[in-house]
């Protein structure tokens, strides 16, 4: 592979992670703004906002694979608010900053200064999600159940197939505490290296602790991309809280391996 092939690899790559970055950002303070739901009487920028494009949060839900209380678990908690989204937030809009050629390159102390700001929202994040569990907010705990249907009474052209690729033995929780366990272990050792001088490790453990953060927003793709395929395909049917569960569920699983998978592939390039 040639050197021009690599560094076009790499653009396109920081491309799709801006992206990403921004789509979580968008996500969390604009639309849906899950950060503020529940708040409209006191962020009336964000309703008149919404009211303006002619976004409707509750017709928001009605996306048939996506839990309609998933969006707004939040309310009425709002140090998850303070210790998940908000910081979540923040290093979302730290991602493209930090891995800008140009900006590591010409503005050192901006990059420090923001690293220093990625780190800290990064653990305090992971904090909000122990929390979260701790009070029973994980997805699994808000999925239709009273849509529990037997799907056998559906017409089949209304019947969701679905081939399992992946069937999880593990609960939501031990998941997350999996994977959230692997997002800090490679910022710890990103820092450990930037400590030592070495910025090629440093910039490698990054590589890693973006892609282990980043896969939320390609799963919220997912489950959008097809929610929206079946909605076109078969209509707004009922769809049970299991099957809910099971989309929403390996789409996490699948976003997952994705971006780990691709994040090595990075580092790959990088050595090249």
């Amino acid at each position: 592979m040639t050197a021009t092939t690599t560094k076009n690899r790499l653009r396109i790559i920081y491309t799709v992670t801006t992206f990403l970055s921004l789509f979580m950002l968008f996500w969390i303070l604009i639309i849906p703004a899950t950060a503020f739901v529940g708040l409209e009487s006191d962020y009336n920028l964000i309703s008149a906002f919404h009211q303006k494009i002619g976004f409707n949060f509750r017709e928001a839900q009605e996306n048939v694979l996506i839990p309609p209380r998933l969006l707004d678990k939040y309310i009425g908690h709002t140090l998850v608010k303070m210790t998940h989204q908000l910081p979540t937030a923040i290093w979302s809009a730290c991602v493209p900053l930090q891995f800008h050629p140009s900006i590591r390159r010409n503005y050192r102390s901006l990059h420090r200064y923001t690293g220093r700001l990625f780190a800290v929202s990064s653990y305090i994040s992971m904090g909000g999600v122990f929390i979260l569990l701790r009070r029973n907010l994980g997805f699994s705990r808000h999925l239709d159940l009273d849509l529990d249907l037997d799907l056998d009474l559906l017409p089949e052209e209304q019947k969701l197939h679905i081939i399992p690729i992946l069937k999880m033995t593990m609960d939501e929780a031990q998941l997350l505490f999996l994977v959230g366990g692997w997002f800090l272990y490679t910022l710890t050792r990103s820092i450990y290296y930037a400590r030592q001088k070495d910025f090629a490790n440093h910039q490698r453990w990054m590589v890693r602790h973006v892609a282990g953060g980043i896969w939320v927003a390609v799963q919220r793709l997912l489950v959008g991309i097809i929610g929206a395929s079946y909605g076109f395909l078969i209509g707004k049917v009922p769809v049970s809280g299991h099957v809910q569960g099971l989309v929403f569920g390996q789409s996490g699983v699948a976003a997952i391996i994705g971006c780990v998978l691709m994040g090595e592939y990075t580092i790959r390039l990088m050595n090249e």
